[in-house]
């Protein structure tokens, strides 16, 4: 199995490669008129709109994220889960890496405290190191969100 890791909000984060349908330049998030955390909004990719989550939102509820609508973000994911596609901004796609290559040693199962809640549905399946770095493995299916268009 392949990873595609990418930064956020200062953070280095992980998806299985085999949930990202694509990677697309140069969207627009368009904002939502009522407020529906953890979604940012919603972004166009080729005759598409996508959910956009908040992924500082998604995993540490109450935080304020680093990024917003306001900030530009020059790539996004488009991610396929268990409930369908949606989206993630990030700063940067770092690439992607075979899981094998990453030792055993160098993942811890969960997220520690410092991550995010425990709860059912978590996200983060594991936490690894990273060229000395902690990177988050994230679980495409525990990151999505209800439509916000029927959540009023």
């Amino acid at each position: 199995m392949e990873l595609v890791l990418f930064e956020r909000d200062g953070g280095i984060f992980a998806l299985p490669a085999e949930s990202v349908v694509q990677v697309a330049a140069d969207t627009t998030l368009k904002p939502l008129p009522f407020p529906c955390a953890p979604v940012e909004g919603f972004v166009r990719i080729g005759e598409r709109a996508l959910v956009a989550i908040d992924l500082a939102a998604r995993l540490r509820p109450g935080h304020e994220p680093v990024s917003g609508p306001w900030s530009p973000l020059p790539e996004t994911l488009e991610v396929r889960g268990a409930d369908g596609p949606f989206a993630i901004r990030v700063r940067r796609v770092l690439g992607t890496v075979p899981m094998l290559r990453i030792p055993l040693d160098a993942f811890t199962i969960g997220a520690g405290p410092d991550d995010a809640p425990d709860a059912a549905g978590e996200p983060v399946i594991a936490s690894f190191a990273w060229h000395s770095r902690r990177a988050l493995l994230l679980d495409p299916d525990a990151l999505r969100v209800a439509d916000p268009g029927r959540q009023r």
